[in-house]
């Protein structure tokens, strides 16, 4: 893999300096993710903070992951707590796990297939001098890969914070580079635990409304690995469809096209000189993967048209959880003894 500098100048350790005299909580959910644990356990313990609690909650992996997580810990070199979230088998659940248990000032999210750089937490942690500022986004850029469905999604910025940041109606911070206050959790409630995506959206929505300020951190960075496969990159965006219509649902927004002939004729068809010009030069520089931009398209919005015509709107994705003081069940701390 090519350097994208999250190494930390190969030390494997952190520089221990304070962030504004606040403890932070980093928490990652991950599921099936066995490929995963190493690289991102490496890229965790090259984080600069001096007060850092890393909690990493388990979905329900059926592979190796929660096994491999068990055998890393050890050589982490700070406090590390492992959770389990079984009850459900959703992201913002398992965020909610680890947000229960987390003893921190500022709660930091990232996802298992993201690296931070090592001074990440360091840029983020800049933002909240503003004492209104209660959440800050992080930038996200691709972490490179070979196949065609990876340099796709990286050319197109895909998870790019800079398109959410601008959404039309307000903008918000992916929970893949996202810091919150632990008082802004305590004033609005958790995540939303049963949405299967834009539960970010919803309560960086719920934050603002509330008086709470989104501030960005261009330089906090996470690089992020793309989906790999088609069938992967369908699924994403029928997600990310099934999620928008309900964040349209609960704050009142205009749902987007959801009829293929909507999409083709409103989203695609404006979009269809670009992309053959850019498709004649990238030819031209030698790069054909370029040919794949318009089916890939063309997949990306039928997928999320489909979500959005199959969400079930009656389904109660729930109201968001009140933080309490407590600790999960299923818990082990680096001190912890193993079986």
């Amino acid at each position: 893999m090519a350097d994208t500098g999250y190494n930390n100048q190969g030390t494997g350790r952190p520089t221990s300096i304070p962030i504004n005299n606040v403890s932070v909580s980093l928490i990652v959910p991950i599921r099936n993710a066995e490929g995963h644990v190493e690289s991102l356990i490496e890229a965790i313990s090259g984080l600069i903070c001096g007060d850092l609690e890393v909690i990493v909650v388990d979905n329900n992996s059926q592979d190796a992951t929660w096994e491999r997580l068990r055998a890393m810990r050890r050589g982490l070199g700070r406090e590390f707590l492992l959770l389990r979230e079984d009850g459900s088998t959703n992201s913002y659940a398992a965020r909610n796990c680890g947000i229960r248990a987390a003893r921190g000032d500022i709660l930091v999210f990232t996802d298992a297939d993201c690296r931070p750089k090592a001074d990440w937490l360091v840029q983020m942690a800049g933002e909240f001098r503003v004492p209104r500022v209660g959440l800050v986004a992080g930038a996200i850029q691709s972490a490179g890969g070979s196949s065609w469905i990876e340099r796709y999604s990286s050319r197109h910025g895909m998870l790019s914070q800079s398109y959410t940041l601008r959404h039309p109606y307000l903008g918000y911070g992916q929970t893949a580079s996202l810091a919150i206050r632990r008082s802004v959790l305590q004033d609005i409630g958790m995540f939303r635990p049963n949405m299967v995506s834009g539960g970010d959206a919803d309560l960086c929505w719920r934050a603002i409304r509330g008086g709470w300020q989104l501030a960005y951190a261009p330089e906090s960075i996470v690089f992020h690995h793309h989906r790999s496969s088609l069938r992967e990159l369908w699924e994403q965006w029928y997600r990310y469809g099934r999620g928008h219509k309900h964040l349209c649902r609960l704050h009142g927004q205009s749902v987007l096209p959801s009829s293929w002939h909507s999409v083709l004729s409103e989203r695609i068809t404006p979009y269809i000189p670009t992309a053959l010009n850019n498709m004649a030069n990238a030819i031209r520089r030698g790069d054909v993967s370029v040919v794949a931009d318009l089916p890939l398209a063309l997949v990306c919005w039928r997928a999320f048209a489909v979500g959005t015509q199959q969400t079930d709107l009656d389904l109660d994705v729930g109201d968001p959880p009140r933080l309490q003081a407590q600790m999960a069940v299923a818990s082990e701390r680096g001190s912890t003894p193993m079986s």
